[in-house]
């Protein structure tokens, strides 16, 4: 991976966590269920409205000491970065201006994600929420949808298991995501934080 590369695929990071999940999830239902009767029950016709979320100042210092890391290859280099739910929050909100489209929190060392996607070409938005568990197997990092509501419907098990497939293949026919991972030698949460330890 070139420096350059890898110095556009550290800045889009957050929304590798968090917003490409919500809108992979949306293209996945488009893709079962091809067509909008199908689709039309997990769609509203509102956003939803996230509670505003006060910061202290450490908390923004904290997130741009981090981000200077994380968007620098050198910098990343052998290094482990940290990341608690303020912090990602915060990423969003001030790199990314995403505060009114995804919330993050970390739950019992899972991600969890609330979202309010706009889909213009229905004209209504894809609101809802995922828990994500991230687990190592075959020495691979793999992120695992484990329950998603969305317009308040909860989504079972099997098309969970069609949603996560579908990621999969996403994952391995991005080479981006793939040289992210390979150059991290673990990634992982523990004690409600987000650890992304960089060779």
């Amino acid at each position: 991976m070139t420096q350059i590369q890898s110095k556009n695929f550290f800045k889009s990071l957050p929304r590798l966590i968090a917003v490409f999940v919500a809108i992979f999830i949306f293209m996945t239902f488009v893709e079962i269920y091809l067509s909008y009767k199908r689709i039309s029950p997990y769609l509203s016709k509102e956003t939803d409205i996230f509670p505003v979320l006060e910061y202290r100042q450490q908390d923004i210092e904290s997130m741009t000491e981090k981000y200077s890391v994380m968007s620098n290859p050198e910098k990343a280099k052998n290094q482990t970065v940290n990341l608690n739910s303020t912090e990602l929050n915060l990423i969003l909100r001030d790199k990314f201006k995403l505060s009114n489209r995804i919330r993050t929190d970390f739950i019992d060392n899972k991600i969890h994600i609330l979202f309010s996607i706009p889909i213009p070409l229905f004209g209504k938005f894809f609101n809802g929420s995922a828990i994500i568990n991230i687990h190592q197997l075959d020495n691979k990092t793999n992120f695992e949808i484990i329950a998603l509501n969305a317009n308040g419907i909860e989504v079972d098990t099997v098309s969970l298991k069609v949603i996560n497939n579908f990621m999969i293949k996403l994952k391995e026919k991005n080479k981006n995501i793939n040289d992210f991972l390979t150059s991290c030698s673990s990634i992982e949460i523990k004690d409600n934080k987000l650890f992304l330890s960089f060779k």
